[in-house]
């Protein structure tokens, strides 16, 4: 049974909400990719604030859409990272993709 998550679009922001794991990261990934393929504007923005549990599939969801951005030809920026999903990404070697915190 999947988890418990969502994914909305505002203005120039994809939000995600809930828990983001192996059950539901096909279904994000596909509305996501879409969004940035057709709807984004040029410089857009991944809001992960509203995830409250993660595993490694959130590290994956985030580079797949990096990947399709940068062929959309979008500029991506990446905003309030939950505390588990910095470690995944520390623990990844991927920490220079995140922001500052």
């Amino acid at each position: 049974m999947p988890s418990e998550v969502s994914l909305s679009f505002k203005g120039d922001t994809l939000l995600l909400e809930g828990v983001l794991d192996f059950t539901n990261v096909v279904s994000l990934y596909q509305k996501g990719n879409q969004w940035l393929q057709t709807e984004a504007p040029e410089h857009c923005k991944i809001d992960f604030g509203g995830i409250n549990r993660c595993n490694s599939a959130a590290t994956t969801l985030l580079l797949s859409w990096l990947r399709t951005a940068k062929k959309s030809g979008k500029h991506v920026s990446i905003e309030k990272i939950p505390t588990e999903f910095r470690s995944l990404m520390t623990l990844g070697g991927l920490e220079s993709l995140l922001p500052q915190s």
